[in-house]
C-alpha cells in the first residue's frame, strides 16, 4: 500500500520469518528500506513486484532463503526491541 503509515505488520512477518517486499512509494516505508541496508526487499511498479515475488518463490535453496530472513529478523530484533522502543518513546515524550 502507499498508503500504510508504518508498517508494522511488516516488522511482524519479518520478525516470523516472511521475507517482506515494500512499496517504495509508501514513505513510512523509506526508511525500514534503507536502515535496513535494503533487507526489505522493494518496488515501485506492479512489473517489479511480480518479479521480486517470483524470485522469491524460485529460491529453492534452503540456506540462501535463511539468510535473507535471518537478515531482516536481526534487523527488527535490534531496531525495534522493547528498550529501543521505549526509548524512542521517552525521547519524543521529553521534547
Amino acid at each position: 500500500s502507499v498508503l500504510d503509515s508504518f508498517g508494522l505488520i511488516n516488522i511482524e512477518a519479518a520478525l516470523a520469518g516472511t521475507p517482506v517486499i515494500l512499496n517504495k512509494e509508501c514513505p513510512a516505508f523509506n526508511d525500514l528500506i534503507s536502515y535496513s541496508n535494503r533487507s526489505f526487499l522493494s518496488f515501485s511498479h506492479k512489473e517489479d513486484y511480480v518479479k521480486l515475488y517470483s524470485t522469491i518463490q524460485q529460491i529453492k535453496d534452503k540456506e540462501q532463503r535463511l539468510k535473507i530472513v535471518k537478515t531482516l529478523q536481526d534487523y527488527v530484533v535490534t531496531n525495534y526491541n522493547d528498550k529501543v522502543v521505549i526509548d524512542r518513546w521517552n525521547q519524543l515524550l521529553s521534547i
